[in-house]
């Protein structure tokens, strides 16, 4: 699996102590200009092989699912994008 992580909150750091356990080949993070130094920490902490900060530029890499770990109310846009560029695999 070629995962793409959306988000820096607890959720995602919730998930790092345990995405080891899945069989990943690529792991790459999306995060806001905003929280760059939260989102590098997390990507050198945990082994990641890319951050993006373009929804479409990570949508555009090979990464084949998409976890949604954003609040609730942005879930639907962010799914929506992912699967109608052919992600079709959404956690």
């Amino acid at each position: 699996m070629k995962l793409g992580i959306l988000g820096t909150g607890m959720i995602v750091k919730d998930l790092m102590q345990t995405v080891d356990r899945f069989p990943l080949e690529k792991k790459v993070l999306l995060s806001t200009k905003a929280s760059t130094k939260n989102a590098e920490q997390i990507a050198s902490d945990n082994g990641f092989d890319a951050v993006y900060y373009d929804y479409d530029e990570l949508l555009a890499s090979d990464i084949d699912t998409v976890y949604v770990a954003l609040p609730n109310f942005l879930n639907y846009g962010f799914a929506k994008k992912a699967l109608e560029d052919g992600k079709n695999d959404i956690i």
